[in-house]
């Protein structure tokens, strides 16, 4: 009766792996895997068709895989104190999400404004703590043309 499962948390377990089974949790709406080791996310997680919490902050992730972008329903998502070298531009096909917190990584670089502009419902995009970012905007803030959103570097 797995599949009936709404509410599943993970975190802190030494994880290194998500089995793809993950994907037959259909009414699976809050995911927790922070604070374990993984290094990538089976592409199966996005038939969680439900999903509207993710966290999976503090792993050792890299990438994340493009097919995020099915999960209609998603309104947080937490990628912090990860690897991570670019959140996917498939992100932005992800009309829901309200919350991405994205700090503490490698990100190269930040959404185009013109993606970010496709995230109507984003209140709060949080990328302190990525050097790289840090450093473009030191001078200049990037380009944010809507009041309801917070940009935090």
């Amino acid at each position: 009766e797995l599949q009936r499962l709404e509410r599943w948390s993970m975190r802190s377990n030494q994880l290194t792996s998500v089995p793809p089974q993950i994907g037959e949790l259909r009414q699976l709406r809050f995911l927790d895997l922070s604070l374990n080791n993984l290094k990538r996310l089976p592409r199966d997680i996005a038939q969680c068709f439900q999903l509207e919490t993710l966290n999976v902050s503090q792993n050792r992730l890299e990438t994340l895989p493009r097919a995020l972008s099915e999960l209609e329903n998603l309104r947080r998502l937490d990628v912090s104190n990860n690897r991570l070298l670019d959140l996917p531009a498939e992100i932005c096909d992800c009309s829901a999400l309200e919350f991405i917190y994205a700090k503490d990584n490698n990100l190269r670089e930040l959404m185009p404004p013109e993606d970010l502009a496709e995230l109507r419902n984003l209140k709060v995009l949080d990328v302190r703590g990525n050097t790289r970012i840090s450093e473009k905007f030191k001078k200049k803030k990037p380009e944010n043309n809507r009041a309801d959103l917070d940009i935090l570097i």
